[in-house]
């Protein structure tokens, strides 16, 4: 594969990656429609699609479907059975593009459920509330770039493919790192 596809490849992953992942930040507080108004009823609270009939199946079935994507591609085993027919380059891509439709796929396919598990009416106590959520994602973003945001989301394999040093990842515990083992 040419050293320029391998590079489209990646940066059209990282690309979906992120966008899939803002997607999933603002369905998950319900705030799609800030950013795309026509997609206003994409939210964790409102039915994406026709209702089904046991919307915890559905919805269960979403995250085992995310956890089972994020289990099996870690695996030694499958990366290198997959690394037998893509270069190696383009396994953490791979990674993230399959990751970035796992998580569009649970934000398309959510099903709300009833009932109230919890509901805040002070202003300021939801507003606090929000920016409570909101630096969480700021904290797991700069905690990307703590580590290497370009090796972990692909681009850095797929712009120095055949470096063998593009693709080792030296353990470091860096800020956040120092404190928790696992920031993101």
């Amino acid at each position: 594969m040419s050293r320029i596809l391998m590079m489209i490849y990646g940066l059209v992953c990282y690309a979906l990656g992120v966008v899939s992942l803002v997607l999933f930040i603002l369905f998950a507080n319900n705030h799609i429609g800030m950013i795309w108004p026509e997609y206003a009823a994409l939210g964790i609270d409102h039915a994406n699609t026709a209702p089904w009939a046991m919307p915890m199946v559905v919805n269960i079935a979403l995250i085992v479907l995310f956890g089972l994507q994020h289990t099996i591609m870690a695996r030694p085993a499958f990366k290198s059975r997959l690394t037998a027919f893509l270069p190696h380059a383009m396994e953490r891509s791979t990674y993230i593009l399959m990751t970035a439709l796992v998580l569009i796929i649970l934000v398309l396919y959510w099903q709300p459920m009833t009932g109230m598990v919890w509901h805040v009416e002070n202003e300021t106590a939801r507003l606090a509330l929000q920016g409570i959520y909101f630096l969480g994602w700021v904290i797991t973003f700069a905690a990307t770039y703590m580590i290497n945001h370009f090796h972990l989301f692909g681009l850095q394999q797929t712009f120095h493919w055949g470096n063998p040093d593009s693709t080792v990842k030296k353990f470091v515990t860096p800020m956040f790192y120092k404190l928790v083992r696992h920031p993101i």
